[in-house]
Order: structure tokens, then C-alpha cells, then sequence
């Protein structure tokens, strides 16, 4: 309602320490390994509060939708803008696969990545992240190199859960693990309807990473997550009687 916000943790990059938006930057880091993150009235009453996962490079923990409870991971973060224009996943592409190393050269090189089939190869020569809106996109993942670069890869898969699946079939694997609390209702419906249809097994993922998180998942009380509770239960079961 009221518009949005940036605050800087730790480093502005364009500003520095003392610089003239030095007042936005809060003076601590958030863990790396996750954590909690409230944001608090004058009267110290919470307005907001999530839990956070493990940091992923070049990724955002965002909110699927502004003002929303559900919150993912992005590969396009906005801030100071609306959330609706990002994409959120549940699994990250490998790293690109580059046939020569970095080398110190004295004739030109040719450089070639492996572009998986479905997936684009977006690149950068200036030092800056790869995105979907930032550098330029190589269809066919050669590079000609002559002089000192610095080339850094990123890629980008829509249809990457469907191959996903494809291969946990080829080796043999008969369960999907996934969180309801870091995903959005369209993510989930999409995955609980391909475990239906592949015959996985499914099981909570939820995990607690931190002391400060609570051992509560509220989503799980949710009745399209109520197998998520009878597969534990099958699973401790399980062991017991394996022990």
C-alpha cells in the first residue's frame, strides 16, 4: 500500500560505509546457513517475521506474491519493485560445463560449454552475475577468446522439473521430497500432481537449519499436505521395524 523499501545488510555496494544512503544499510550480515528475520514496530511489536534457508549464489528469497505468506527462491530479484514479474523454482541447474580451464595464453582460444537440451546459456565479459535480464544469451555456447576475459556462465531452464523426473525414473529413485512453506501453491500443486503420475512417494522436506526456527510447520496442517504426516509415520515405522 505504502510502496517499497530497500535496506542494505552488511554492504551498499555504491555507497559504501559513509556514502549519502548510508542510513539504509543495517550494520550486520544475515547467516549464511539461514536464519530469522522479523521486521518490528516502534513499540517492538512484530509486523513480519520468515524463517530464511541456506543462501544460494545468485539467487533472492522472495516473496511469490507482494504482501503474501508464501515465499520462494528466484533468480530475479527486485528490489525496491513488485515481486510479480519474477520466477520462482524448487531446483537449480547444474553448473555449465566448460571443455578448458582458465589459462594464461599468448595465441587465441576457443572456448565451448555444453548446453543442455531445453536450457539457455546466458553469459557476461564485464565481471558482473549472469540473469535472465542481465548479459547476452549464446545459442550455441562457443566462445572465441583473444584477449583477457573474464566470462561468467548462468543457465536457465523453464521445463527443468519435467527432466528432473525423467531421471530420478532412470535411476531408480521412487521418492520427491519437497518444503510447503518455501513454495508457491502453483510449484506445489505442480509437483504433487507429477508424483501422482510417476508413483513417487511423497515426503516432507521441511528442516530446521537454525535455532531460531521453529519446529512448527503450520502448511503441514493443511489437508493437501496431510500425507506428508502418514508417509513420516510410515517411514519411522519403517525403521523400527528395520532395527
Amino acid at each position: 500500500a505504502n510502496g517499497f523499501k530497500t535496506f542494505w545488510f552488511g554492504h551498499h555496494y555504491s555507497d559504501g560505509n559513509y556514502g549519502s544512503n548510508a542510513r539504509r544499510q543495517i550494520p550486520y550480515k544475515l547467516e549464511y546457513e539461514g536464519g530469522t528475520i522479523s521486521l518490528l514496530a516502534s513499540d517492538m511489536s512484530v509486523v513480519s517475521s520468515v524463517d530464511y534457508p541456506p543462501a544460494v549464489p545468485r539467487c533472492s528469497w522472495a516473496r511469490t506474491q507482494d504482501g503474501g505468506d508464501t515465499w520462494g527462491t528466484t533468480g530475479n530479484p527486485t528490489p525496491g519493485t513488485t515481486n510479480a514479474t519474477s520466477k520462482f523454482s524448487t531446483f537449480r541447474l547444474p553448473a555449465p560445463e566448460v571443455d578448458t580451464d582458465s589459462r594464461v595464453f599468448n595465441k587465441g582460444l576457443t572456448v565451448q560449454v555444453t548446453i543442455p537440451k531445453g536450457a539457455t546459456l546466458r553469459y557476461t565479459t564485464n565481471g558482473s552475475a549472469p540473469t535472465a535480464i542481465n548479459g547476452e544469451t549464446s545459442s550455441d555456447g562457443r566462445f572465441d577468446i583473444s584477449t583477457t576475459t573474464i566470462l561468467r556462465l548462468c543457465l536457465f531452464e523453464d521445463g527443468y522439473l519435467p527432466e528432473l523426473f525423467d531421471v530420478l525414473r532412470r535411476y531408480d529413485v521412487d521418492a520427491v521430497t519437497y518444503m510447503p512453506s518455501r513454495n508457491s501453491p502453483a510449484q506445489l500443486a505442480r509437483i504433487q500432481q507429477m508424483c501422482r503420475e510417476g508413483g513417487f512417494l511423497q515426503i516432507s522436506g521441511e528442516d530446521v537449519n537454525s535455532p531460531r526456527q521453529s519446529f512448527i510447520c503450520p502448511q503441514l496442517r493443511e489437508p493437501q499436505f496431510r500425507h506428508l504426516t502418514d508417509a513420516t509415520w510410515a517411514l519411522i515405522e519403517r525403521e523400527r521395524a528395520r532395527s
